[in-house]
């Protein structure tokens, strides 16, 4: 957004040399782990108040992942283009594309280092600094932090093998988020490991969700259910807590619930340690 609004600005500077009337360009980027809701977006980077011819010229390019960016470029009103002016207004499009290809995989590069992409939750790194700003709001006490273990999962994956397993797991970080919604946060810490940070007017009622999640996956042309259980560990975040002592005690917590197998949410204590 700000390499395009950048450079929104600075085109009347160039414009009235290029005989420019109108330039649009159209955004487009299926979802992905990393992006969820995709992209689709028109943006009006210049349009002169004198108006623009019907003439225009199209550019498209193709991004990595099947997105495509795709420059619109009318001549200003009373204006014909030469070859020569067109193969400006190509070498602009293709300038402008190039900057805006490199600040969205600089986005996509910053986004990755805390997201998981196998399922677009937040991974470890995401999960700690989402915890970190809630502190420096002062907010952190707000929430209970839980640290789940997935019961079982390895006999799943022999089951029905690693890549149906893969499709499981993106199933169940589905289902967990969309069901902890706006009261929290959700993130896979790696492998069947998962961890969330959610209001504490609903721990109990996620407590005893995660203890049975029932979901339908696609599998060998239809489609099987899975009951997946959790262990859990659950820490009571206090006011002035920080993130490594949060990790430590739902980590110790989740140790105790495994270590204990009728009992697969386990409430952090001093007596786990």
């Amino acid at each position: 957004e700000e390499v395009i609004s950048v450079i929104s600005e600075n085109m009347p500077l160039i414009a009235e040399d290029m005989t420019l009337g109108k330039l649009v360009v159209h955004f487009f980027a299926p979802s992905s782990p990393l992006e969820p809701k995709g992209e689709d977006r028109i943006v009006v980077l210049y349009e002169n108040d004198s108006g623009a011819e019907t003439e225009q010229i199209f550019e498209e390019f193709i991004t990595t992942g099947g997105g495509k960016v795709s420059f619109e470029a009318y001549p200003v009103k009373g204006a014909v283009w030469s070859e020569e002016d067109k193969d400006d207004i190509i070498f602009l499009v293709k300038n402008i594309f190039a900057m805006c290809g490199r600040a969205r995989l600089s986005g996509i590069v910053k986004k990755s280092m805390s997201t998981d992409v196998s399922t677009g939750l937040m991974n470890a790194n995401g999960y700690v600094a989402t915890g970190n700003r809630l502190a420096a709001e002062g907010r952190i006490h707000e929430y209970n932090a839980m640290y789940m273990n997935l019961r079982n999962f390895k006999f799943i994956n022999t089951q029905i093998g690693n890549k149906y397993g893969d499709v499981v797991i993106r199933e169940y970080a589905n289902t967990l988020s969309a069901f902890i919604g706006d009261d929290g946060f959700a993130s896979r810490l790696g492998g069947d490991n998962f961890a969330i940070l959610v209001k504490k007017e609903r721990s109990e009622e996620i407590i005893k969700f995660i203890g049975s999640v029932e979901i339908d996956v696609p599998f060998a042309g239809t489609t099987s259910h899975f009951c997946i259980q959790a262990r859990a560990g659950v820490y009571d975040i206090k006011e002035g807590d920080l993130m490594p002592h949060v990790m430590n005690c739902i980590s110790a917590a989740v140790s105790s619930a495994r270590r204990h197998p009728t009992d697969y949410a386990v409430i952090f204590t001093p007596e786990v340690l």
